[in-house]
C-alpha cells in the first residue's frame, strides 16, 4: 500500500493535520477498545462551506467488518456535522458494486441521489462509476 514507510506515514499523518488546521479535512481514526489498535479511519473531507455539504469516506480491516462499527462511525460524525458543524448536507460517494456501503448508507438514512459517471479512480487509473447517497439536515 501507500503507507509503507515510516516517512510516508509521517508525510501522510502531517497532511491530514494540515488539513484539519485549515477545515478541508477531519480525520478520525477507529480502534478496538481492549487491544487499542488502528482497526479503521472514517473522514469528513471535500467541504464546500459555502454551499454547506461534505463528503464522508471510511475504510475498516476486513477482521472488523460487519460489526457495526462503521456505521456507528458514520452515525456519530454525521450528527456531529449536522448539528454543530453548520453544515447541511453530507454524501457518500460509493462504488456501484460495493452492496456493504450501500448498505450502510441505508441504514443511517442516507437516501440515494445520482450515479456519478467514469468519475471516480481507485487507484489503478481506471475511472468508475460511483452513486451519490445523501444526508440532509
Amino acid at each position: 500500500g501507500y503507507l509503507n514507510s515510516i516517512k510516508r506515514t509521517k508525510n501522510y499523518i502531517n497532511n491530514k493535520i494540515e488539513l484539519a488546521k485549515t477545515q478541508k479535512q477531519m480525520a478520525y481514526l477507529l480502534e478496538d477498545k481492549k487491544s487499542h489498535k488502528l482497526i479503521g479511519f472514517i473522514v469528513a473531507k471535500n467541504f464546500e462551506w459555502d454551499t454547506k455539504e461534505c463528503e464522508l469516506a471510511y475504510w475498516i480491516d476486513e477482521d472488523q467488518q460487519g460489526k457495526g462499527i462503521t456505521s456507528n462511525a458514520i452515525k456519530v460524525l454525521s450528527k456531529l456535522i449536522l448539528s454543530v458543524w453548520g453544515i447541511h448536507k453530507i454524501y457518500l460517494r460509493i462504488d456501484k458494486i460495493n452492496q456493504a456501503s450501500r448498505a450502510l448508507a441505508k441504514k443511517n438514512n442516507f437516501i440515494f441521489d445520482h450515479m456519478g459517471i467514469k468519475e471516480y479512480d481507485r487507484g489503478d487509473g481506471e475511472k468508475i462509476d460511483v452513486e451519490y447517497w445523501v444526508l440532509k439536515k
